[in-house]
């Protein structure tokens, strides 16, 4: 009798907890494209927020601006995978998804990342495993520059309403509105 629990046991585990072959089909390595798509989804929402500035505090200017290390989990699994990097308001452990060619940041810097959150600041995650996420993690390093153009900062808004339907600056001008009615 015992034996056969145990061995109903294992049997249970290894359906829960070995992928199916649709799941491991769904997992691949980062590839290049879909890192610089990432950057480009990073560095827009920078642009949105105006946090290019902030950044004089927490990262070292570089030949292209400020220099700014993120951490990419080297799989992507179910379309979607995540990023450590610094935010003005902290360093945050990001989920990020695909939606065709364009990345989406999952959660937004005015929610502050709260622990309840999948996408949260480090400072509620245990040390020794943000260590070992970033050291088991891809190393890319983020130019940000100081005073983007218009222009760059325009499409950055563009790319950011393709993305949430939305954007930081859309948002702060309907607050405007609001409050001037």
């Amino acid at each position: 009798m015992k034996a056969s629990r145990v061995g109903l046991l294992l049997a249970t585990w290894a359906i829960l907890l070995l992928p199916t072959a649709a799941q491991q089909r769904d997992v691949h390595p980062i590839t290049p494209q879909e890192i610089a798509a990432l950057k480009t989804a990073i560095l827009d929402e920078i642009y949105d927020y105006d946090f290019e500035g902030a950044y004089t505090d927490i990262s070292r200017m570089g030949p292209h601006g400020y220099e700014l290390p993120l951490y990419i989990r080297p799989d992507i699994i179910a379309n979607a995978g995540e990023v450590i990097y610094k935010l003005p308001i902290g360093e945050v452990a990001r989920i990020f998804q695909f939606n065709d060619s364009l990345v989406v940041l999952i959660r937004e810097p005015r929610d502050k990342f709260p622990p309840t959150s999948s996408s949260t600041l480090t400072l509620y995650l245990d040390d020794e495993e943000i260590c070992a996420a970033k050291k088991n993690s891809i190393h890319e390093v983020l130019s940000i520059d100081p005073n983007p153009s218009k222009q760059d900062v325009r499409a950055a808004i563009g790319r950011e309403r393709q993305r949430k339907g939305t954007s930081q600056h859309d948002e702060i001008a309907k607050s405007r509105r609001r409050r001037h009615v």
